[in-house]
């Protein structure tokens, strides 16, 4: 049985734990509205670049046209995991769908977000050529999209046929839901029907003086831009969704095990208290029994 001592101890550990578990909770709650409030800025200057791609097909439908065969080529994949604890199964559940989502018959190049999944793929023997720092703010993203826009911009110029993004987004599980979304080839003429409708209302079209190739290839850069964007924020919203949830139950936890070790505490107290009390009528009763 645990001294007095020894239990007022382990209460104040356990209280400094818990203090640590509510600080971490309260971390992760600022940074998941912190990345989801990025997520919805950004998606104001999606609309703006959706646009502009809809009103260049309505003066050169020509533009949209459609990506050629892709089966057995090279592939390009893009997946984001987390480099930090207390997230479940997020890095193992990206590595399962980002291998299902590629056929099998060509070869694969890589780029990783997270030290984690990067050795998930490792650990299968399968090479990882970029490994890149999860974001620490939201600051770190735009960054690390250029740095995303410069691999896939190599990849296409060395014979990458197809490239994939893999991340997870936020959604009724604790780690939100993993996505596989293909950045390229992009089907111009899916593109343009999806986007477009929006643009049947208006009578003037646009005037643009800049070649239309070259526009229409600065419009496809803002369109991915945003897609790897919307990717990292969902990502790290999806990260720290599923580190609350931990911390939550580890605070449940925590505070569980401190109403018992109260409880035990006082309950050895209460005995200290009793016995000593036993001790003193004793010894009086011995007093008085030898003064008869």
């Amino acid at each position: 049985m645990q001294t007095l001592e020894s239990l007022k101890q382990t209460i104040g550990s356990t209280e400094e734990l818990h203090s640590v578990v509510r600080t971490m909770k309260s971390l992760a709650a600022v940074n998941m509205r912190q990345y989801a409030k990025a997520g919805e800025a950004v998606g104001q200057f999606s609309r703006t670049v959706e646009q502009g791609l809809a009103m260049l097909f309505r003066v050169r439908p020509d533009l949209a046209r459609t990506g050629g065969e892709t089966h057995g080529a090279t592939q390009g994949l893009i997946a984001f995991g987390s480099d930090q604890g207390m997230c479940g199964q997020l890095n193992e559940e990206v590595y399962r769908v980002a291998s299902d989502a590629l056929d099998s018959g060509g070869q694969v190049r890589r780029a990783v977000m997270g030290e984690r999944l990067a050795g998930n793929f490792l650990a299968e023997n399968e090479e990882v050529e970029h490994v890149f720092e999860v974001p620490g703010s939201v600051t770190y993203i735009a960054r690390l999209v250029a740095d995303l826009l410069d691999v896939i911009r190599q990849w296409t110029e060395e014979g990458v046929a197809s490239v994939t993004l893999v991340n997870t987004r936020p959604g009724s599980g604790a780690s939100g839901t993993v996505v596989v979304t293909s950045l390229l080839p992009m089907d111009l003429g899916a593109l343009r029907e999806s986007i477009g409708d929006g643009t049947k209302e208006r009578r003037g079209l646009p005037m643009f003086t800049l070649d239309a190739e070259r526009l229409l290839a600065g419009l496809l850069e803002q369109y991915l831009s945003v897609k790897l964007y919307r990717a990292a924020a969902e990502s790290m919203v999806s990260e720290n969704s599923a580190r609350l949830a931990a911390m939550q139950g580890a605070e449940k936890n925590i505070e569980d095990r401190l109403d018992e070790l109260t409880e035990a505490y006082n309950r050895r107290r209460q005995t200290g208290i009793t016995e000593e009390l036993m001790d003193i009528v004793s010894g009086f009763e011995a007093l008085g029994g030898s003064n008869a």
